[in-house]
């Protein structure tokens, strides 16, 4: 088992910040992010993260128009487990 030292772990968070970002300049929202949906790899001492699985993803217009309750129920924020969503955004950042 290998060890990640602090600093990794700090450079791992911010790219999968980067990332969400990313996916929020281009207005879409996953509404599933969790451990089991973020992967990353070493190559040549590089880290690159995938954020996978956009089956519940959608615009930030569909999800405000939609009552619909989607995503892993221990990683929904508040107002996603009531179907009024006023900021997309927030829905990824909750999990």
């Amino acid at each position: 088992s290998k060890t990640v030292s602090l600093p990794k772990k700090l450079e791992l968070f911010s790219l999968f910040l980067q990332g969400v970002k990313d996916m929020h300049a281009k207005k879409i929202v996953h509404r599933d992010l969790k451990n089991a949906n973020v992967l990353f790899k070493e190559i040549n001492e590089k880290i690159k993260i995938k954020i996978i699985d956009f089956g519940f993803s959608c615009s930030f217009e569909d999800v405000i128009h939609s009552k619909d309750i989607k995503g892993t129920l221990f990683h929904l924020s508040p107002e996603g487990l009531k179907g009024e969503v006023q900021y997309p955004d927030k829905l990824d950042s909750w999990s």
